[in-house]
């Protein structure tokens, strides 16, 4: 996306749904939520939600997130991937200080949010 950005700066990049899912999936994987993916019902719906935040509107994002965070299955590692997508895709890594600050997400919630596609 950088590449793109730097080689035409007046085009508008945003990031694909289909990869977003993946992105997720590979985590799932990767912090060894496999078989708890595959085999309950409210996990799997707790990460189909994740990736449906991409159709909320992207002032509501954050807010969603917070929602759905609260009702997260009591699963291991479910923590570590409700962390790892907020880091990634909604608000960043909380800043050092008292004040909750947060860094730039990886992938601002503009380049992934899928609203205004949806919108025709």
């Amino acid at each position: 996306m950088n590449a793109f950005s730097g080689q035409f700066p007046d085009a508008t990049v945003t990031g694909c749904y289909f990869h977003l899912c993946q992105s997720v999936i590979r985590e799932v994987n990767e912090i060894e939520l496999k078989f708890v993916y595959d085999t309950n019902d409210e996990v799997r719906t707790y990460v189909r939600c994740l990736r449906a935040l991409a159709f909320v509107p992207p002032d509501d994002v954050e807010q969603a997130f917070d929602i759905l965070s609260e009702a997260q299955p009591t699963a291991d590692h479910m923590d570590e991937l409700s962390s790892v997508f907020e880091h990634t895709y909604i608000r960043g890594r909380r800043r050092r200080g008292r004040a909750a600050q947060f860094g730039a997400a990886v992938f601002p919630v503009e380049s992934c949010n899928q609203y205004a596609a949806g919108r025709v």
